[in-house]
Protein backbone atom coordinates (compact mmCIF):
# COMPACT_ATOMS: atom_id res chain seq x y z
CA UNK A 1 0.00 0.00 0.00
CA UNK A 2 1.18 3.49 -0.81
CA UNK A 3 0.51 6.64 1.15
CA UNK A 4 1.00 9.63 -1.11
CA UNK A 5 -0.19 13.04 -0.08
CA UNK A 6 -0.39 16.61 -1.24
CA UNK A 7 2.30 19.13 -0.49
CA UNK A 8 2.87 20.13 3.14
CA UNK A 9 2.01 23.73 2.36
CA UNK A 10 -1.30 23.16 0.62
CA UNK A 11 -4.66 23.40 2.39
CA UNK A 12 -4.00 22.71 6.09
CA UNK A 13 -7.63 21.94 6.95
CA UNK A 14 -7.75 19.21 4.31
CA UNK A 15 -4.27 17.77 4.73
CA UNK A 16 -3.70 14.33 6.23
CA UNK A 17 -0.21 15.02 7.58
CA UNK A 18 -1.61 15.48 11.08
CA UNK A 19 -2.75 11.84 11.09
CA UNK A 20 0.13 10.36 9.14
CA UNK A 21 2.26 8.90 11.92
CA UNK A 22 -0.73 7.25 13.60
CA UNK A 23 -1.94 5.88 10.29
CA UNK A 24 1.45 4.38 9.46
CA UNK A 25 1.74 2.88 12.95
CA UNK A 26 -1.70 1.32 12.66
CA UNK A 27 -1.02 -0.19 9.25
CA UNK A 28 2.36 -1.55 10.29
CA UNK A 29 0.85 -3.04 13.46
CA UNK A 30 -1.45 -5.05 11.18
CA UNK A 31 1.57 -6.23 9.20
CA UNK A 32 0.71 -4.17 6.14
CA UNK A 33 3.61 -3.00 3.99
CA UNK A 34 3.58 0.81 3.79
CA UNK A 35 5.32 2.84 1.11
CA UNK A 36 5.36 6.48 2.17
CA UNK A 37 5.76 8.84 -0.76
CA UNK A 38 5.84 12.49 0.26
CA UNK A 39 5.05 15.14 -2.29
CA UNK A 40 8.25 15.72 -4.33
CA UNK A 41 8.51 19.28 -2.98
CA UNK A 42 8.63 17.90 0.56
CA UNK A 43 11.20 15.12 0.30
CA UNK A 44 13.76 17.07 2.34
CA UNK A 45 11.34 18.81 4.72
CA UNK A 46 11.78 18.18 8.42
CA UNK A 47 8.35 16.54 8.68
CA UNK A 48 9.11 14.00 5.94
CA UNK A 49 12.54 13.25 7.43
CA UNK A 50 10.99 12.81 10.88
CA UNK A 51 8.57 10.19 9.55
CA UNK A 52 11.35 8.51 7.60
CA UNK A 53 13.57 8.31 10.70
CA UNK A 54 10.76 7.08 12.93
CA UNK A 55 9.83 4.10 10.73
CA UNK A 56 12.97 3.40 8.71
CA UNK A 57 13.99 0.41 10.82
CA UNK A 58 10.61 -1.24 10.40
CA UNK A 59 10.95 -3.98 7.78
CA UNK A 60 7.52 -3.23 6.26
CA UNK A 61 8.15 0.50 5.80
CA UNK A 62 9.62 2.10 2.69
CA UNK A 63 10.34 5.78 2.26
CA UNK A 64 10.03 6.36 -1.46
CA UNK A 65 11.99 9.34 -2.71
CA UNK A 66 12.57 7.99 -6.19
CA UNK A 67 12.19 10.30 -9.16
CA UNK A 68 10.00 7.80 -10.98
CA UNK A 69 7.01 6.62 -8.98
CA UNK A 70 5.70 4.21 -11.64
CA UNK A 71 7.53 1.18 -10.27
CA UNK A 72 6.12 1.66 -6.75
CA UNK A 73 2.65 2.40 -8.08
CA UNK A 74 2.61 -0.66 -10.32
CA UNK A 75 3.78 -2.98 -7.54
CA UNK A 76 1.16 -1.82 -5.04
CA UNK A 77 -2.48 -2.74 -4.57
CA UNK A 78 -3.91 0.39 -2.94
CA UNK A 79 -3.23 4.11 -2.51
CA UNK A 80 -4.24 6.31 0.41
CA UNK A 81 -4.21 10.05 -0.16
CA UNK A 82 -5.88 13.26 0.96
CA UNK A 83 -6.85 15.58 -1.87
CA UNK A 84 -3.77 14.98 -4.02
CA UNK A 85 -4.22 14.63 -7.76
CA UNK A 86 -1.93 11.63 -7.63
CA UNK A 87 -5.10 9.67 -6.83
CA UNK A 88 -6.15 9.92 -10.45
CA UNK A 89 -2.68 9.17 -11.78
CA UNK A 90 -2.52 6.07 -9.58
CA UNK A 91 -6.01 4.87 -10.48
CA UNK A 92 -5.47 5.33 -14.22
CA UNK A 93 -2.04 3.65 -14.26
CA UNK A 94 -2.86 0.69 -12.03
CA UNK A 95 -6.66 0.35 -12.16
CA UNK A 96 -6.37 -0.20 -8.40
CA UNK A 97 -8.52 1.42 -5.72
CA UNK A 98 -7.80 4.69 -3.96
CA UNK A 99 -8.85 5.60 -0.44
CA UNK A 100 -9.31 9.30 0.18
CA UNK A 101 -8.55 10.28 3.76
CA UNK A 102 -10.97 13.11 4.31
CA UNK A 103 -11.61 14.29 7.84
CA UNK A 104 -13.02 17.78 7.35
CA UNK A 105 -16.21 17.56 5.28
CA UNK A 106 -17.49 20.76 6.89
CA UNK A 107 -14.53 22.73 5.50
CA UNK A 108 -14.97 21.12 2.08
CA UNK A 109 -18.55 22.37 2.11
CA UNK A 110 -17.55 25.86 3.30
CA UNK A 111 -15.11 26.16 0.40
CA UNK A 112 -17.82 24.75 -1.88
CA UNK A 113 -15.36 22.09 -2.97
CA UNK A 114 -18.19 19.59 -2.56
CA UNK A 115 -19.46 20.93 -5.92
CA UNK A 116 -16.21 19.96 -7.69
CA UNK A 117 -16.14 16.61 -9.47
CA UNK A 118 -13.08 15.65 -7.46
CA UNK A 119 -15.07 15.59 -4.23
CA UNK A 120 -18.38 14.52 -5.79
CA UNK A 121 -16.63 11.52 -7.32
CA UNK A 122 -14.73 10.71 -4.16
CA UNK A 123 -17.17 8.07 -2.96
CA UNK A 124 -17.22 6.42 -6.38
CA UNK A 125 -13.48 5.87 -6.68
CA UNK A 126 -13.21 3.24 -3.99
Amino acid sequence: MIIALSGFYGIPKLFMKYFLENMIELLLSHKIKVVFRPHPQNLLDDEAIKIKQKFLKHKLFIFDNSENYFKQYLSSTLLITDYSGTAYTYAMITLNPVIFFSYNKKYINILKYNKLNYFKDEKNLI
